[in-house]
Parts: structure tokens; C-alpha cells; sequence
């Protein structure tokens, strides 16, 4: 059995965040809950609130196993970091302290296509499908950043069971144009 906090980083201040555990025929949802970051002037304090948050929240539940949603970004590292993406290195560098827990990143779409049937579902289809995966204790989930949480861990889950890993993207080659004159 793996323990399991999904968190889906916030793009304003609401964090979602599950907890569950993972056995080998089933997902069970144990907890599930938002956390409304506290506001700071100063930006240090905010990342250490966040810092303090996961590590004691980490220790607290004895985590195996941490599934974030990855930033819609394209790759590059913006000039001006935003919430989501100082709240998921700032999560990640708490827990990477201990080499026991695996961090694993799953793209909104993809999350979307395992859990709702569809790669842009819309708000209200990922709430319904995280209800439903999720049984009697997600019953009461209305949040998006919530159902988010919900819906990785299924989503982690299926990638597991069905043994799907991205695809690597093949460079093609360049041919070179030639002057006949």
C-alpha cells in the first residue's frame, strides 16, 4: 500500500490537496481538503509558509508517494514566476529532502482524458468524475482545485494499471538546401 498526497498547485492562492492510498486492484480517498494560502508582502514569507505546510503535512500522514499537476507552461522557466510554479518547486524541494517519496508530475490534460473521457473538460466534468471515482467521501467535492487533487491520484493509478508513459519526441531532420547556380 503507497500513500499518496496529490496536490493541484494554485494559480491564485486555494490549494488542493487529497490524500489516499493506493493498494493493487483500488484507490481509496481518505482525506481531501483546500488550503487557503496565507498572504504575505514579502515573498520569502509566503514560500516558507508553503515549505512548512508540505513538510509537516508530509510527516504528519507519512506520504510514499507525491502526485503534483504540472504547470500548462511549455517547458521554459518563465521570466516571472507565478503561484502554481514557486507553490510546486517549493512542495517538491520540501520533500525531496527525503529520497523515500516519489514525486511524479501529471499534465492537466492528461489528467482530464484518464478521469473525465476528454482532454479539455471543462470545470464542472472533472468535479462529476472526481465524485464519482472518489465514492461516499468525495461526495461533498465543488471545488475545482479539489476535484484536481482527486483526480490525479486516479489518474496516477490507471497510468500504473495500464503501463502508459509519455511519448518521446523525435527530432526530425533538417535538410540542407543547395545552391545550384
Amino acid at each position: 500500500m503507497l500513500r499518496v498526497l496529490s496536490i493541484d498547485p494554485p494559480w491564485k492562492r486555494n490549494l488542493g490537496w487529497a490524500i489516499s492510498q493506493l493498494y493493487k486492484t483500488k484507490v481509496v480517498v481518505k482525506d481531501h481538503g483546500l488550503w487557503d494560502i496565507p498572504t504575505f508582502d514579502n515573498k520569502y514569507l509566503l514560500l516558507h509558509s508553503i515549505h512548512e505546510w508540505a513538510f509537516h503535512f508530509v510527516k504528519k500522514h507519512k506520504i510514499d508517494l507525491l502526485v503534483l499537476e504540472r504547470s500548462q507552461g511549455n517547458g521554459c522557466i518563465p521570466v516571472r514566476i507565478g503561484v502554481a510554479e514557486s507553490t510546486a518547486s517549493i512542495i517538491t524541494g520540501a520533500l525531496s529532502a527525503n529520497p523515500k517519496i516519489q514525486i511524479v508530475e501529471i499534465s492537466p490534460m492528461h489528467m482530464k482524458l484518464v478521469v473525465a473521457g476528454n482532454a479539455r473538460a471543462d470545470k464542472d466534468d472533472v468535479i462529476q468524475a472526481a465524485v464519482k471515482c472518489g465514492g461516499q467521501i468525495c461526495a461533498d467535492i465543488d471545488i475545482e482545485h479539489v476535484a484536481d487533487a482527486v483526480g490525479l491520484v486516479y489518474c496516477y493509478f490507471d497510468d500504473l494499471k495500464t503501463g502508459w508513459k509519455p511519448k518521446e519526441k523525435k527530432k526530425k531532420k533538417r535538410k540542407k538546401k543547395t545552391n545550384n547556380g
